[in-house]
């Protein structure tokens, strides 16, 4: 399984083609569109999407979608979002954060990915390493610069007290190449996430080292940014997609055997592996409709500074870059910063 997640990845963005005066075609009465995920199937980012599809609940919110389209997101996610070419898209928090910061008139209105217990560290069966502490003067591997993965490890290591500076680590590509190289003797361990850590943990014959959640348990590892204009433009759009999503995720916590079955096919992996998965993070936790906690803000603020990719003294305008009002009230939070 060929899975690359880039520095902007972990990310996903519903498309459809925009007319010159904004009109997305996937409201009502539009043609319709495409959604395209990043990573998709293969990754834990669509499971509520293709609910939201198989289930219905797009088209009975009013938004048309024709098919779920495979996409290796990366900064173009992020930049097809701010050029206005496409509406709305759920990407990685960091990457929100920083082309929010680099000027791009985007605004989150939604949270996506909570949690980290998607993501693990292994090593190969016959090594001696059994636990975090034991990666003190090794070299352990993440996907690329700027990635969930490589934040996940930084702060795994601050917080365990082995710290960032004792070990080694090293972008690898992505998480065939970091399994590749791990199993070559190339590193010591190396990042893998859910499903291919059901699919492989046992094939491969994978030792695990370390769980992400174990270290940083409040985490919003994804979240639902719109573009320039949008929300002036189609409110509706927002609205809809958010509450079709809500939808699906109620149903994968009441539905996880359909919903597994549904993936596996989409994802060509075993059910049994689907389930196993989504057992593992927990639908209830792993996905949200807002934004978890303010706790969580920070903690992607902790490993932007951790990755440099916010520099010190350099500030978040929550209140400018985040619009609640399309969360249920009783999911909005105090933002960081706030009163």
């Amino acid at each position: 399984m060929a899975v690359r997640v880039g520095a902007v990845a972990i990310a996903l963005v519903l498309v459809a083609t925009l007319t010159a005066c904004g009109d997305s075609g996937l409201t009502e009465g539009g043609e319709g569109g495409d959604v395209t995920v990043s990573n998709h199937p293969a990754l834990l980012f669509s499971p509520p999407w293709i609910t939201a599809v198989e289930e219905g609940m797009f088209e009975r919110n009013g938004v048309r979608v024709k098919q779920i389209v495979g996409s290796e997101g990366g900064g173009t996610t992020v930049r097809n979002v701010v050029s206005g070419g496409l509406p709305i898209g759920e990407v990685a928090t960091t990457a929100a954060i920083s082309a929010f910061l680099a000027g791009a008139d985007i605004r989150i209105v939604g949270g996506g990915v909570a949690s980290s217990r998607d993501v693990f560290w292994v090593t190969r069966p016959d090594s001696d390493l059994d636990s975090i502490e034991d990666l003190r003067g090794k070299e352990v591997g993440y996907t690329s610069p700027g990635s969930v993965t490589q934040g996940l490890l930084a702060l795994s290591l601050e917080r365990s007290g082995v710290g960032l500076d004792n070990v080694k680590t090293r972008t690898m590509g992505g998480l065939t190449e970091g399994l590749t190289a791990l199993k070559n003797g190339d590193i010591d361990a190396a990042a893998i996430l859910e499903p291919v850590y059901s699919e492989q943990v046992e094939a491969e014959g994978w030792k695990p080292v370390f769980k992400a959640s174990d270290y940083v348990p409040e985490f919003l590892s994804t979240v639902i940014i719109t573009g320039p204009g949008v929300l002036d433009s189609d409110r509706a759009l927002v609205e809809s997609t958010i509450k079709a999503r809500a939808e699906a995720l109620d149903f994968i916590q009441e539905n996880p055997d359909a919903v597994a079955k549904a993936w596996a096919k989409e994802a060509e992996i075993e059910p049994a592996s689907a389930l196993k998965a989504l057992e593992t993070v927990d639908p209830e936790e792993h996905w949200v409709v807002g934004l978890k906690s303010a706790k969580a803000l920070d903690t992607v603020t902790e490993q932007m500074r951790l990755i440099d990719l916010l520099p010190a003294g350099q500030e978040i305008d929550w209140d400018r870059l985040v619009v609640q009002d399309f969360i249920p009230p009783d999911e909005r939070i105090t933002l960081p910063g706030g009163p």
